[in-house]
């Protein structure tokens, strides 16, 4: 009977694989040249008992297959092409949208080479690395470069701003002193670092070089000001 073995002899009874209808005894054959679970009748032992096919097995109860995942019967979740789940919870299937080749299938908890297979749908890289169309690769110097770049035009936008504010008014620039426009362009240039502080509070895991920038400004912060009044 399937779901049942009898591992001794003189046994009257098979003794049942699970307490529900969903196990088999089935075991992996070749079958012109593929492998396949077969189910089997009077298994002799308790490993041949599997979930049935369209089922898989976790904390030793059987539990339906998720959309997404193919489970042929070896108790096992296959994930297919462009689908995500965790290797603690392989039940919980997710569509990698956008790029789905980040997603390869197979077993639960696979990305595609250096993503962190513990975010959701591999959605962002491992430490140190950053995304390169499905894939990540190490960061480079032009990657640094490019956010230097990115960094002084935001601060010669700032201080250009204000020469152009005062320019609008001669009168102002006639009464401001060359220490007073370098204070208000310091001024306005210690703000936007402190901006760069409060985005570091937002719930985000962020990658190189962006911890390095905030560490480094991290002085700049509320708090560390609030302490060293303290």
């Amino acid at each position: 009977m399937l779901g049942s073995f009898a591992n001794a002899s003189g046994m009257t009874k098979c003794q049942p694989c699970g307490s529900s209808e969903q196990w088999t005894t089935s075991q992996l054959l070749t079958i012109h040249g593929e492998q396949r679970w077969i189910e089997v009748q009077a298994a002799s032992n308790e490993s041949l008992c599997h979930c049935a096919p369209g089922w898989f097995l976790d904390d030793g109860v059987c539990r339906l297959c998720s959309e997404g995942a193919v489970c042929a019967g070896s108790n096992d979740v296959e994930l297919l092409p462009g689908f995500y789940s965790s290797s603690e919870d392989p039940g919980s299937v997710f569509k990698c949208h956008g790029d789905a080749s980040r997603c390869p299938g197979g077993r639960p908890g696979t990305c595609a080479f250096g993503r962190d297979p513990s975010s959701v749908t591999c959605g962002a890289c491992l430490s140190g690395l950053r995304p390169s169309g499905a894939t990540c690769s190490a960061c480079s110097g032009g990657d640094y470069a490019i956010f230097v770049l990115v960094g002084f035009l935001v601060l010669g936008g700032t201080g250009m701003y204000h020469m152009s504010v005062l320019k609008q008014n001669q009168s102002i620039v006639n009464k401001q002193s060359g220490l007073l426009n370098a204070n208000l362009y310091l001024t306005q240039l210690v703000v936007c670092l402190q901006l760069v502080i409060v985005i570091q509070k937002i719930d985000i895991t962020w990658d190189e070089p962006f911890v390095m920038l905030m560490q480094a400004l991290s002085f700049l912060s509320l708090d560390s000001v609030f302490q060293s009044v303290n």
